[in-house]
């Protein structure tokens, strides 16, 4: 249709309602899923889907009234008052001498409820870019997630330094900004005090923008944004315990005297870990893991797991490094008599001792019916358990659970690998239980040959160490 003054006000008039009706109801999606699992995912992706479309129909009416020389006014704030204000409004001067030609799109019928804001202002693009930036809002995607110094870098770079809010224009980027940068399932792989630090700048920035920025540039009340961004930072902070930072609770005063003075700390924080987390000389971050992981693969000792992790810290891994904790765990007895690495080794304790309880909870609640129909297979027998740390209550319960007359637990190095290769030659086990998760293939490449050649069975737990675990293995490999 021709973009005569009449028809381009009615054409804004209505793409304009359509838009901020599918933001809105995305942004409720969004705001009811960071509360729970993502379990509706083909509904999310419609409401993406229909609030990209309204984008594309607002930004072409958009356009047609600028290229005629007019000027766009329109609302921002809460989706509240919805039915209260007028819808969007463009005020055009006399037709060109050349009408512009828009192309209307059909809309759903669902996305014709008018969705107004609160507060009027005249705002041009900014209002377009603040609607299509949510739409860059991937906290909920599952993804692969490289945590290294670049990475971090780049996560913090889409937060940018603390802003100047002049005016709207400006809080509207600082908004969309933080709504960016909030990428919580990127954080998990990062390093804890770097978790807490983002968790601070943020809660702090949202804080600012919703009790210092907003009503000093006459915002009436929050964007309903910022109320999104608290649920999903509380949820993640409940989850991950990163550590405390007060921008989290509205009960909590800032630290520095104004949330403003609070952003900038944290900021400064921020930049202070970057900097002492920068990699130095010796071999990357990406080659430190890769020869890590390769010796975990090939059957570490401690010198060289040692040497190893010693790389890792000196290309910028910290001690509280998730994944490296993670994958030092079911090693951790090789560092157990070391005597550097204080920090790391008491960490991997507190850890054990944390799956010890987990472990054997999970064994109160999942006892072995009497009438099992495989313990003649483990019932008075002779079993060996290979790899990790002794266990000594977890051996314990399983010898009780599976009533074997002995079972010992072998730690996962290639001297007691190749001891139980010769026992089971000697016909001195029944059955041979292999932990997975703590043992090399450089070990079971030992004795699982002894085991085939002497047909003793043997089991292969895929993860932990517990009744229920090996439970499963049993039946798998037996059954």
């Amino acid at each position: 249709m021709s973009a005569r003054p009449d028809a381009a006000r009615d054409v804004l008039s209505e793409a304009s309602s359509r838009a901020l009706s599918a933001h809105a109801d995305l942004a409720q999606s969004l705001s009811q899923l960071s509360a729970r699992s993502l379990d509706q995912g083909s509904e999310l992706q419609r409401r993406i889907e229909a609030r990209e479309d309204a984008i594309v129909e607002l930004g072409r009416a958009a356009l047609c009234v600028l290229l005629a020389g007019g000027e766009l006014h329109t609302h921002l704030g809460s989706p509240g008052a919805e039915r209260r204000r007028p819808p969007a409004r463009a005020v055009t001067p006399q037709p060109a001498s050349q009408p512009v030609v828009v192309r209307k799109r059909a809309s759903p019928p669902s996305a014709r409820r008018r969705v107004v804001a609160d507060s009027s202002t005249t705002m041009g693009a900014a209002t377009v870019h603040h609607l299509a930036g949510h739409s860059q809002h991937t906290a909920w995607a599952p993804r692969a997630v490289e945590s290294t110094p670049e990475a971090w870098s780049a996560a913090t770079e889409v937060f940018g330094a603390p802003p100047e809010v002049p005016d709207i224009v400006a809080y509207d980027q600082a908004l969309r900004r933080l709504v960016k940068g909030v990428q919580v399932d990127q954080w998990r792989a990062y390093p804890r005090e770097l978790q807490k630090c983002l968790i601070g700048y943020a809660s702090s920035l949202a804080r600012f923008l919703q009790d210092e920025a907003g009503p000093r540039i006459g915002l009436p009340e929050p964007p309903h944004e910022l109320a999104t961004m608290f649920s999903v930072m509380t949820r993640y902070s409940d989850m991950e315990r990163p550590g405390f930072v007060s921008g989290l609770s509205r009960r909590n005063p800032p630290d520095h005297g104004s949330w403003a003075n609070d952003t900038a700390w944290w900021w400064g924080r921020i930049e202070q870990y970057l900097a002492a987390s920068a990699p130095s000389g010796g071999p990357s971050r990406d080659e430190a893991w890769a020869s890590l992981m390769r010796l975990l693969m090939e059957g570490a000792d401690e010198e060289g797991l040692v040497a190893a992790v010693k790389d890792l810290q000196a290309a910028g891994v910290s001690s509280d490094d998730k994944r490296l904790l993670d994958t030092l765990l079911p090693h951790a007895h090789l560092l157990a008599e070391v005597g550097e690495l204080k920090t790391l080794r008491k960490k991997l304790s507190r850890m054990a001792d944390d799956e010890d309880e987990v472990v054997e909870e999970e064994d109160r609640s999942s006892p072995i019916p009497e009438d099992w129909p495989l313990r003649h297979r483990t019932s008075g027998k002779v079993g060996v358990l290979l790899g990790g740390e002794p266990r000594p209550r977890a051996l314990s319960r399983l010898k009780e659970a599976f009533d074997f007359e002995e079972l010992t637990w072998e730690v996962a190095d290639g001297r007691r690998a190749q001891a139980l290769a010769d026992r089971v030659r000697r016909s001195g086990v029944d059955i041979v239980i292999v932990l997975r998760r703590f043992v090399s293939h450089k070990l079971t490449d030992v004795v699982l040959p002894a085991c085939r050649a002497a047909e003793v069975p043997f089991v292969m737990v895929d993860t932990g160490y517990g009744v229920a675990q090996t439970r499963l293995a049993l039946e798998r490999y037996l059954s």
